[in-house]
């Protein structure tokens, strides 16, 4: 299952913002896990970055 607890405390976190231009960061890395197992590998080019935790253009993309 792609989307389980492990995910939950990151993103149910009141203090902590996603946005476009956080780099290396191990929130935006379990953003693009998730993403990727929902189905945005393209939107990502999963098979040329993976999660690399950087929140640009591609990330937007998919999110968006």
């Amino acid at each position: 299952m792609c989307c389980n607890n492990e995910f939950l405390p990151i993103f149910k976190s009141a203090s902590f913002k996603l946005e476009k231009g956080l780099k290396n960061s191990d929130a935006v890395k379990q953003l693009q896990n998730v993403l990727n197992h929902l189905g945005f590998k393209e939107e990502l080019q999963w098979d040329k970055y993976g999660a690399d935790g950087d929140y640009g253009d591609l990330t937007q993309k998919a999110v968006a």
